[in-house]
């Protein structure tokens, strides 16, 4: 992979990071980074070890977590927020990818809130400050 290609892959992360609650097409990413649809989905995931569509919803599973945990927003604003149109749809992609749906989620981090436990991250995720949630 050129080191053009990197910078460019590393510019469509940032967007992403940055409007992940908007639509998010292929064509508009592949545009973005200057290269065709094919070239764009071989090159984010040589370069990232993970597919355009993994990456997006990794992101928008794990904004949902927090808003979810942190805030009383309505499931539907919520899925709204990160990018869903449907909240039946946020809903199973939420579920395929922690294992519980959203309202059962929120509930579960409320309660474990007044418990004094952090209920938002996965042991080995990355912490605000940079280093990593310990095993628990």
């Amino acid at each position: 992979m050129s080191r053009a290609d990197r910078a460019e892959i590393a510019r469509v992360q940032l967007f992403i990071d940055g409007n992940y609650g908007t639509a998010l097409t292929v064509e508009q990413l592949a545009k973005l980074a200057c290269m065709s649809a094919s070239k764009f989905k071989y090159a984010f995931k040589a370069v990232t070890g993970t597919t355009i569509h993994r990456y997006v919803t990794d992101i928008r599973v794990r904004e949902a977590k927090r808003l979810l945990a942190e805030t009383d927003m309505p499931i539907a604003q919520v899925a709204a927020q990160t990018g869903y149109k449907k909240a039946g749809a946020f809903t199973a992609v939420f579920k395929q990818n922690t294992g519980s749906k959203p309202i059962d989620y929120r509930r579960n981090a409320h309660n474990q809130a007044f418990s004094g436990e952090q209920t938002h991250m996965a042991p080995g995720e990355i912490l605000g400050n940079g280093a990593e949630r310990p095993e628990t």
